[in-house]
């Protein structure tokens, strides 16, 4: 009896959680679509409500998501799904935050720097210190074969991510 309360419990808040995610994914997906020139975001409708107000196309393109990340638990060579998605987006937060570093050194050497607010104290040190600490956290998602999938991934992501960049804003 105890344990089916505790399931009990335990499913009604994973439900809840679920349905909070549609909600704010939805209305985030439908925000987004509404403000930009997204081609794909405007042909499946993410940017229309129903006569209820309720953006319908957008939370059913996040309910699509949210199963297909369902759906990475039983494809062969994945024994974790939770290692793999946190792995691959943690690399590619990581990969953010270098860049950031990189553009707050050039920041502070170009002419447009203005000293006001906070400054990072000591960053000629700390920035390059703090982009190797996040290389050496990236790496160690290579050594650990639950994170490996998911660094792979990130990799592949952020290399073709860059030559796509390079490539539609070459200057």
């Amino acid at each position: 009896m105890g344990s089916s309360l505790i399931n009990f419990v335990v499913l009604t808040s994973a439900a809840s959680a679920l349905n909070s995610t549609l909600y704010s994914t939805g209305r985030h997906l439908y925000q987004i679509a509404h403000d930009s020139p997204n081609r794909f975001l405007k042909a499946i409708k993410a940017d229309t409500l129903s006569r209820h107000n309720v953006p319908q196309n957008a939370i059913i393109a996040s309910a699509i998501l949210i199963a297909l990340a369902a759906f990475i638990n039983v494809l062969p060579g994945v024994s974790d799904a939770f290692a793999l998605i946190t792995a691959s987006s943690s690399g590619v937060y990581i990969a953010i935050y270098i860049l950031i570093m990189v553009a707050h050194l050039k920041y502070r050497k170009s002419p447009d720097f203005m000293a006001d607010g906070y400054l990072m104290p000591h960053y000629r040190f700390l920035n390059p210190l703090t982009m190797l600490f996040f290389a050496f956290v990236f790496v160690t998602l290579f050594l650990q074969e639950s994170t490996l999938m998911g660094a792979i991934g990130s990799a592949i992501w952020i290399i073709g991510f860059g030559i796509y960049s390079q490539w539609k804003f070459r200057k």
